[in-house]
């Protein structure tokens, strides 16, 4: 009976020796999984952010750029065709736009400085009951309008039309889906544009808090359209990194 204990004893010591092996490894491993999610986190909300105020950035020239022809206005007697074609030539390639185009309010005036033929259609299309639009086509692009008045009271809208791939740095986010997010509360719709798929949606979707994992940032307000930011670090991405660091 004694040489039998001795005999299973070294057996006994070996499967204990295995089990708390195992258990130390998935320890272990555990502890390098939750160490790589928070170093990959950290990593998220620098990038979030950082492109985030590039998109900032961007947005904020272009309310410069119609501040400026909204002051133009309010210090003009009146505008002519002329006046107009050359003081926005200048604020169409300082400030990336599309177009310019200005309407009166009776609709019987329109003057319109564009790049070419298609981005004039744009301003073509201006309705006073939807003073921020997005066009869908080769180009995403976006339209912004604000009311202007000349000194001697003449009233119209002016517009801006401008590339929404301008907006973020050039290439995709490393780690983050990124969108442009428009908050028509008037309305109470939500449209949004991929910058990573270069695509516009509609989406009925509220806008969650920020949480480890998704980030948004509010940007300037158009004509009661509120802009966002929002990065979000998809699960894939977690997959992907881990498999490309082993």
């Amino acid at each position: 009976m004694k040489k039998l204990i001795l005999k299973q004893t070294p057996n006994l010591i070996f499967i204990l020796f295995l089990f708390v092996g195992s258990i130390l490894s998935f320890l272990y491993f555990q502890g390098e999984k939750q160490g790589y999610k928070e170093e990959i986190l950290r990593e998220f909300a620098i990038e979030s952010e950082n492109r985030y105020e590039v998109v900032k950035s961007r947005l904020v020239q272009r309310k410069v750029a119609i501040n400026l022809i909204k002051n133009f206005f309010a210090a003009s007697q009146e505008v002519s065709r002329e006046e107009f074609s050359t003081f926005t030539k200048g604020v169409l390639s300082q400030y990336e736009l599309e177009s310019v185009c200005w309407v009166s309010s009776d609709k019987k005036k329109r003057y319109i400085v564009a790049k070419n033929k298609t981005t004039e259609q744009s301003c073509l299309s201006f309705n006073v009951t939807e003073m921020t639009r997005v066009f869908i086509g080769p180009k995403p692009q976006m339209m912004v309008s604000e009311f202007v008045s000349s000194r001697n009271g003449e009233k119209g809208f002016v517009s801006l039309v401008f590339d929404l791939r301008t907006l973020a740095l050039e290439g995709n986010a490393e780690l983050s889906e990124e969108f442009l997010i428009l908050s028509d509360q008037f309305r109470n719709t939500l449209k949004g544009y991929s910058f990573s798929k270069k695509k516009i949606f509609e989406t009925q979707e509220t806008v969650s808090q920020n949480s480890l994992d998704y980030k948004y940032f509010p940007l300037e307000e158009f004509a009661e359209i509120q802009f966002l930011y929002l990065a979000e670090l998809p699960e894939e991405v977690l997959a992907r990194e881990k498999i490309r660091l082993l």
